[in-house]
């Protein structure tokens, strides 16, 4: 009797479950039939990320932090094995350089952030300005070093769960040093001298807008920039003397650049369609999605992810032609095309749900325009035309500057570089005025307080 229970079990139960999963039909041959190849187009965009060589500027600054014993070089180039790991096993615990060993970024009241409250603060302080260089004799150095370098390759691929940010701290903290010398030779009468370093500091920014390939980077130089031109615009607006300022040039095409920084976030996209790990009714939020998505014989969904990606092409093709654009240009093209430009490519609205922004556990920014790396909202899900527009809102305020300064305007008569027919407007010392996006970045305006 025993036996043939088993027997019967067996006939009954087991046999046929064996018999189901031995013919069940595979989705993914029925995928692959049904899928199309990538176009020219979307290989193209993936081939911009592709990593070509070693970035020897990219590893200075990955490791820029590390004791002043240690090479930067050396340390960056461990903590990218280790990032490299990472990526190859997201369950895998990257071994950080230690913090203890870090070199010290200053905290104190000279090296607040640019705010009113701190610009009124710094002047009506005291300091030793060659002490302050003595004492960050090694931020100074190191980022001087990093900014000697004319080329920057990002060398980690861009996957949303472990990609991994340099550390910009010391490249503030110099831009603060570099603030307070400017001040000490105003208060020593060289309001001349200021003026300039000022302006050769700027020159040096705009460079590195160029050369930076992420996000992070070219925002935080525009953020550099725009300080500065707050501290010649205070500088000029206390002067009992006419100051003569030349032109500052508006941002180059060139300079203006977030090709790669949309490809990466194509690839990211290509990384997540090519992965996808189950889709319902709920997981349909975009065009390029919907374009991608069949019912096989069973009425369930299949996702073609090369399908997927290929209709997701001309709407970061659109984003890329934008950077070509002059700000009253930007503003025309947000104002005609809202759903794709103004509110993010339509492919994001699924893409930023599925994304976790997972970044370094400490803050490695400090600085009141931008939030920490813990903060989601602002590395990844920012969909990226916003980007492009701060750097649009930077350009935008070189304009007004150069009205105000060079050609000598009243501000009743500025006109907005965005929208022709506008003027600007003063409010609390400084100059507004409107543009295409909100200005989170405080790039879209001009400080025009005496110190």
């Amino acid at each position: 009797m025993r036996i043939a229970r088993q027997i019967s079990l067996f006939l009954l139960v087991i046999l046929p479950i064996t018999i189901y999963f031995i013919t069940k039909e595979d989705p993914a041959p029925e995928i692959k039939s049904k899928d199309v190849e990538l176009s020219t187009d979307a290989k193209r965009l993936l081939e911009m990320v592709e990593i070509k060589g070693e970035s020897e500027a990219y590893l200075y600054l990955l490791g820029i932090m590390a004791a002043p014993e240690d090479d930067p070089i050396e340390v960056g180039r461990k903590l990218l094995a280790e990032y490299r790991k990472e990526e190859q096993d997201s369950k895998y615990k990257v071994q950080e350089y230690p913090e203890s060993k870090q070199i010290k970024i200053p905290k104190d009241g000279l090296y607040c952030d640019f705010t009113k409250k701190c610009r009124h603060s710094l002047f009506k302080q005291d300091y030793n300005i060659d002490e302050i260089i003595a004492a960050n004799k090694i931020i100074i150095d190191r980022v001087k070093k990093f900014h000697s370098y004319d080329e920057f390759s990002i060398m980690t691929l861009p996957i949303v769960e472990t990609e991994r940010f340099p550390d910009y701290r010391a490249v503030f903290a110099y831009g603060k040093i570099k603030r307070l010398k400017a001040l000490d030779r105003v208060k020593k009468g060289k309001t001349e001298k200021a003026i300039n370093q000022l302006m050769a500091d700027i020159e040096v920014y705009r460079r590195q807008i160029i050369i930076q390939k992420d996000m992070v980077g070219k925002i935080i130089y525009a953020i550099l920039i725009k300080e500065d031109l707050d501290l010649i615009s205070m500088i000029l607006s206390s002067s009992t003397e006419p100051v003569n300022i030349k032109k500052i040039r508006n941002l180059s095409e060139e300079k203006k650049s977030y090709s790669y920084i949309f490809a990466r976030y194509f690839y990211s996209q290509f990384l997540i369609y090519k992965n996808w790990d189950g889709l319902d009714e709920n997981h349909i939020y975009g065009v390029d999605i919907m374009a991608g998505v069949i019912r096989d014989r069973g009425e369930k969904l299949l996702f073609l992810p090369n399908t997927a990606i290929n209709s997701a092409v001309d709407e970061y093709l659109s984003l890329i032609k934008l950077e070509k654009s002059t700000t009253r240009e930007f503003a025309r093209a947000v104002a005609q095309d809202y759903d794709i430009i103004r509110s993010g490519t339509l492919s994001g609205r699924a893409l930023y749900k599925k994304i976790l922004a997972v970044c370094n556990s400490k803050e490695f920014i400090t600085n009141s325009h931008i939030e920490s790396c813990a903060v989601s909202k602002y590395l990844i899900p920012k969909p990226p035309n916003q980007y492009l527009s701060d750097i649009m809102d930077l350009d935008a305020t070189i304009s007004v500057f150069n009205q105000l300064y060079v050609e000598k305007k009243p501000i009743s008569e500025i006109k907005n570089p965005y929208y022709p027919d506008k003027f600007v407007y003063k409010k609390d010392g400084e100059i507004y005025f409107d543009g295409p996006f909100k200005d989170k970045r405080i790039l879209r305006r001009l400080t025009i307080e005496k110190l």
